[in-house]
């Protein structure tokens, strides 16, 4: 399992080029946004200036062109797409006050432009600084690896968030905390309850929180969404080699919809002693349409499949 974690990430992350252009269809950079595009169809636009709190993914695109992602709503005006965010030392970088923490980008590097494979993936790396408002030095240092593209075999978007939180520190520990949804959370189209599906290959561990609000420990977790302006499915896989693999996930169908891949801090605070590091990764597949779990379920096994013929 762990070579085949490897080699997934080696197949998300080919390098072939630094330089970012329209022309090459794969990456185009703007003073705010660097997107990802397959061709003339763009994938996703992370946004990493002009953000109130935190950079973040704005929109991520289904192969025929919707857009999934809510960005600011009325009722959470905290919530930007897809986006990570957990609570550090008692500083919330969640939520959005003048007591919350910021994200701050420092510099981008490494970015490439992808070869075409069956999952075909370019990518960027970006540093940042987790501050406090209290102080200007950086509770956590991270190292953010996002790598989207166009998985021709199913005809479904992709992208991959790696996350690798480090304590700065050379005495005090980082001590990671935080609600029971925070982790990397994803806040899709708005759309009526029984018009919602949350499918997982594990249900036996559910637990309800509160409303609809639910938890439980999977390898990977999926909902299928059908809005007024299109039906989609949205399948999120934890990779191995994440702290406290496999997820906790968090979902909820109302009153809006959301998932997100937690590592259970709410009960289990996680403590990164000084200079050590921790990773979060996961794998977002977007499709036009509805998948069965059987679907889900074939679709995973390809990913393992393909990381074996390295």
């Amino acid at each position: 399992m762990k070579n085949a974690s490897l080699f997934l990430c080696m197949l998300f992350s080919i390098l072939f080029s630094i330089s970012v252009c329209a022309e090459s269809g794969n990456l185009f950079m703007t003073d705010e946004f660097l997107s990802f595009f397959n061709g003339p169809r763009k994938i996703a636009d992370y946004r990493y200036t002009n953000v109130p709190f935190k950079p973040y993914i704005k929109r991520f695109f289904t192969p025929s062109g919707l857009q999934v992602l809510e960005d600011a709503p009325h009722d959470h005006l905290h919530h930007h797409g897809l986006m990570f965010a957990i609570a550090v030392n008692d500083t919330n970088y969640w939520e959005e006050s003048e007591k919350s923490g910021h994200q701050i980008h420092q510099k981008f590097s490494n970015i490439n432009i992808g070869e075409k494979l069956p999952i075909s993936m370019s990518s960027f790396v970006e540093e940042l600084a987790w501050k406090s408002p209290e102080k200007d030095i950086p509770q956590l240092t991270e190292i953010r690896k996002i790598s989207s593209g166009y998985w021709e075999q199913e005809n479904a978007n992709v992208i991959l968030w790696e996350t690798q939180l480090e304590n700065p520190s050379e005495t005090e520990i980082a001590k990671l905390t935080g609600h029971h949804y925070f982790g990397l959370g994803i806040r899709l189209l708005t759309t009526p309850l029984e018009k919602v599906d949350i499918i997982t290959p594990i249900e036996d561990n559910l637990e309800n929180v509160r409303g609809d609000e639910y938890l439980r420990n999977s390898p990977w977790c999926a909902i299928v969404v059908k809005n007024e302006i299109g039906t989609f499915t949205l399948l999120m896989v934890d990779m191995p080699d994440s702290v406290r693999y496999p997820a906790r996930w968090f979902s909820m169908r109302m009153p809006f919809v959301y998932i997100s891949a937690t590592r259970n801090l709410w009960k289990e605070p996680l403590e990164i002693s000084p200079r050590d590091k921790v990773l979060c990764k996961n794998i977002l597949v977007l499709w036009d349409g509805e998948k069965t779990k059987e679907a889900l379920e074939k679709a995973v096994e390809e990913i393992n499949n393909l990381c074996k013929q390295k």
